[in-house]
């Protein structure tokens, strides 16, 4: 295993023992940037680092994809708490424009796992342009399909899509149909889990009927419940 990966496990392991807690769903893939990607990048992008003092920070990246889009904000929240956040990259939604939106962040590698994130930037032979931080993508677990080919078939070659813009708009429109349909299966389940959570209810009362004083606890207790039913 690479240093680079060594570091993404732990970092990983770390991560996931708090997503656990939290009752999210998702999915976390982890990657370091192969030897061609760096070249190519560094190639187009050194001396613009060299002239604003600045370095490449992706060599490792991880992504965590989240099936609820509810759940986004609540991850959102807690990276930027803590103590390693260095940075991120939010595009805000527009109103009247379907579009992709960026949710990067830009993390310090923990002083724990220096020593081998030192090792991993020496691999790459840009030592001098390479910060010793990950990044940090947050998405959905559909528009992530999207993203994929998106990244592969039109942000890598953006010259050849200069003339076709009724085909790049199309290509939004599918993500804008994803989107819908997020929020489509975020009603659907959340109506399923009522109706399971209300048959219990029900259920509950008929057996204690005659303690009304219960009865009326266990159904003002419902609506707070309920924002947890589908965890």
């Amino acid at each position: 295993m690479s240093a680079g990966n060594k570091v993404l496990r732990d970092i990983v392991t770390d991560l996931e023992a708090v997503l656990n807690k939290c009752g999210v769903m998702y999915h976390v893939f982890y990657r370091t940037k192969s030897e061609m990607s760096i070249k190519n990048k560094l190639e187009k992008k050194s001396e613009e680092y060299r002239k604003a003092n600045k370095k490449m920070q992706d060599l490792l990246a991880l992504r965590i994809t989240l099936y609820f889009t509810d759940d986004v904000e609540l991850v959102h929240n807690y990276l930027k708490s803590q103590s390693n956040f260095d940075s991120e990259s939010v595009d805000e939604a527009e109103v009247d424009k379907f579009c992709p939106k960026r949710l990067n962040l830009i993390m310090r590698v923990p002083n724990n796992l220096q020593q081998d994130m030192k090792a991993a930037i020496k691999e790459t032979g840009y030592e001098d342009l390479i910060d010793n931080t990950y990044e940090v993508q947050i998405r959905t677990i559909l528009s992530e399909g999207w993203h994929e080919v998106e990244h592969d078939l039109r942000y890598k070659c953006k010259e050849e899509w200069n003339e076709f813009k009724e085909e790049s708009r199309l290509l939004n429109g599918i993500y804008a149909t994803l989107e819908s349909s997020e929020w489509s299966m975020l009603t659907l389940f959340d109506r399923l889990s009522y109706s399971q959570y209300k048959n219990k209810v029900c259920i509950r009362i008929i057996y204690c009927r005659e303690d009304h004083f219960k009865c009326d606890n266990l159904i003002l207790s419902s609506e707070r419940m309920f924002s947890w039913a589908k965890r």
